[in-house]
């Protein structure tokens, strides 16, 4: 069992449709290793950092129909990558309440820990 909680910053990021990932720009700045990194609605053609691990998902709402893509790949990265961080950037945040209280309930509130992000 993992002694402490990952930590996690939630983004909701408009451009991310263009291809302007603030999660990738975010960790390729601190210099980060280890950090996973999902986005949710990119162009499909993103390419992370050295060191960072990057999940792309469907541009599907991450409470309602992506739920389920969501769950498995958090599960996924908690149990096979252990990451140092882990990031989700949201191209929409209408449900981003939803998405939140999903993140810090059941066995991911018992694995992640959500912070405030930095931007």
């Amino acid at each position: 069992m993992r002694a402490s909680k990952i930590p996690l910053w939630v983004l909701s990021n408009p451009s991310l449709a263009q291809g302007h990932s603030t999660a990738l720009a975010l960790a390729a700045q601190q210099h980060a290793h280890g950090w996973s990194v999902i986005v949710e609605g990119g162009p499909g053609n993103l390419s992370a950092p050295t060191g960072i691990t990057l999940h792309q998902l469907a541009a599907q709402c991450v409470c309602c129909v992506g739920q389920l893509p969501l769950r498995v790949t958090l599960a996924r990265i908690i149990r096979l990558e252990k990451p140092a961080r882990i990031v989700l950037e949201l191209l929409h945040a209408e449900h981003l309440e939803q998405a939140l209280a999903l993140l810090q309930s059941g066995s991911f509130g018992a694995h992640l820990q959500l912070e405030p992000a930095p931007v």
